[in-house]
């Protein structure tokens, strides 16, 4: 094998043709470069082929000499179109109306002022260094595939393992670019959790440097099949392209590398799907596979084995969902735990037990220390606070009234406590390997926002509730909607929650309820799942098949 390898020619060009640069902002976007500067570039680039020494050296040179002028002339034209345009904003701001009072800017034209002075001021920085060190000029892949965009509009060919990075680790500048760019990046809602991760810009960067009919494979988070701030690149993907592979690599041995989310392939042509067209669901050609044209309105890519998902989709059918009869709601958020959780013991007089999502298992909700609680039996801020309880917050009033939810009201009020106070509840972790639920039997055990909540109309009602969150074919549906999350984990939203299947007949059903009370001193796992089998109406073969599944995701 060796001697074979040392008489291959080496591939040529190769120092001509790899290029190293940021893709994903470009500097010349939206701008292109002239059809005849990628003429020159291409005619430019040839002349490398063929040569050695220091005449391919000089070719080299003579081309990106080539490239960095044509980017110089596409840059002047993108700072004086960005100028021409704040000109023209600013002028109609100041254009008197009817009644002689100038129209000025909303605060959406305020936010377009500034996005498109920032492109300016970006575009003025790309132009001096280019000026003063053509070494250090920034890297466009307009210009230095030029041809290949020109001629062919794109590649046939996108491979990539894109990097996993969550919206918040960016620099707000960053983030601002990316949204003003990306339509699929952007965020679905106010929060973290709602701002996508960095991969979801590269699927959409690779997808528009694609020739029409080219393909790209891309190593992704495999939360990108279920997550919210996907959403969009889910539906664009489905519509436009061809899928031919979405296989959750969770547990291949192949992908078995260092990272804290779980890897999925994505391997996609830019071509509208043919009507009959299947997914498939693993790497291997006879992996089972899906029906695109089911992805194209679904709100999730449900990468599980068919068998299941057909039965998912008979339990939808033959029952409400989870929804219909409850709202699963966050547990209490206060925007900075620092100033409410775990106070001085000398403040324990105005403060309530907690549950955080880790205190929660099957059918057991104990607190894990003490909240502060400055608010009435319903959650309602007092008008004013006892002194010790004022001294204490007073550190954090700067803090607490800049809170994104903090909008009017007192500044040391709490968030969404309606549900996290009601009398009756359920909880369930929002991060776990499989869904734990539990009933909350102490009024004053208030659950934090790494719990989610429903707030139900009685204790046979939660008791019962409970009992049917902890079922393993209710655990198993669940997780099929579920975002991945690392070590085994998922997180069991509202969104995948609701979704679930829940007979009217379950709710309040004295023998689910029976084990909500019995769990604590007998193993009732096994009669819980034959009560839940037979309110389903699941056949032997299918509960068979979800304690299958259930057992391989242990």
């Amino acid at each position: 094998r060796g001697r074979a390898v040392g008489i291959l020619t080496p591939l040529p060009n190769l120092d001509a043709t790899v290029r190293a640069g940021d893709t994903l902002i470009d500097p010349l976007h939206p701008a292109r470069v002239s059809d005849h500067s990628a003429r020159e570039i291409g005619a430019r680039q040839r002349a490398i082929d063929g040569t050695h020494g220091s005449s391919k050296r000089a070719a080299i040179a003579a081309a990106r000499k080539t490239e960095r002028d044509a980017l110089m002339q596409a840059l002047q034209q993108r700072r004086a179109a960005l100028e021409l345009e704040i000109a023209q904003r600013l002028s109609a701001a100041r254009t008197p109306t009817l009644f002689g009072e100038r129209r000025g800017l909303d605060s959406s034209e305020r936010r377009d002022l500034e996005h498109l002075r920032r492109a300016r001021a970006t575009c003025r920085t790309d132009i001096r260094r280019l000026t003063r060190n053509t070494i250090a000029a920034p890297f466009a892949i307009d210009a230095a595939f030029a041809p290949v965009l020109a001629r062919r509009g794109g590649f046939d060919l996108v491979v990539g393992n894109p990097p996993w990075v969550r919206a918040e680790r960016l620099p707000a500048a960053t983030r601002d670019a990316l949204a003003a760019r990306y339509q699929w990046w952007r965020g679905s809602g106010a929060g973290w959790q709602h701002l996508p991760d960095l991969a979801i810009a590269f699927i959409q960067r690779s997808y528009q440097l694609l020739a029409p009919g080219g393909t790209l494979a891309l190593l992704v988070p495999a939360k990108i099949a279920t997550a919210n701030y996907a959403v969009t690149a889910r539906a664009a993907l489905a519509a436009r392209s061809t899928l031919h592979c979405v296989a959750d690599l969770a547990d291949d041995p192949r992908a078995g590398f260092e990272a804290t989310a779980y890897p999925l392939a994505l391997i996609a042509t830019r071509r509208t799907p043919t009507a009959q067209h299947r997914v498939r669901l693993g790497l291997a050609r006879n992996a089972p596979s899906e029906e695109q044209n089911r992805w194209t309105a679904a709100a999730t890519w449900v990468t599980a084995a068919p068998e299941i998902q057909q039965l998912a989709a008979r339990m939808a059918a033959a029952h409400p969902p989870f929804s219909d009869h409850i709202v699963a709601q966050l547990g209490v958020k206060t925007g900075a735990n620092a100033a409410f959780v775990d106070p001085p013991e000398s403040l324990y007089e105005w403060s309530r037990p907690a549950i955080r999502g880790r205190n929660i298992r099957p059918f057991s909700a104990m607190p894990g220390g003490m909240m502060l609680w400055p608010a009435d039996d319903r959650g309602a801020p007092w008008e004013s606070l006892p002194a010790p309880v004022a001294a204490y917050l007073q550190s954090h009033a700067t803090r607490l009234g800049r809170r994104a939810d903090q909008r009017s009201g007192p500044w040391w009020q709490m968030f969404r406590t309606r549900a996290a106070t009601a009398p009756h509840r359920v909880v369930w972790r929002d991060l776990a390997a499989t869904l734990q639920a539990a009933v909350v039997w102490q009024q004053r055990d208030v659950p934090l926002n790494s719990c989610y909540v429903a707030a139900v109309r009685s204790e046979a009602i939660a008791a019962s509730v409970a009992a049917w969150l902890n079922a393993t074919p209710i655990r198993v549906l669940a997780r099929l909607t579920a975002e991945p999350a690392a070590g085994g984990c998922a997180r069991f939203a509202a969104r995948a929650v609701s979704a679930i299947p829940l007979p009217s007949a379950a709710l309040g059903d004295p023998v689910l309820a029976a084990f909500a009370h019995a769990a604590a001193d007998h193993d009732v796992q096994e009669a819980l799942d034959a009560r839940a089998a037979e309110l389903l109406g699941l056949s032997t073969s299918e509960h068979a098949a979800i304690n299958a599944l259930a057992a391989n995701r242990r």
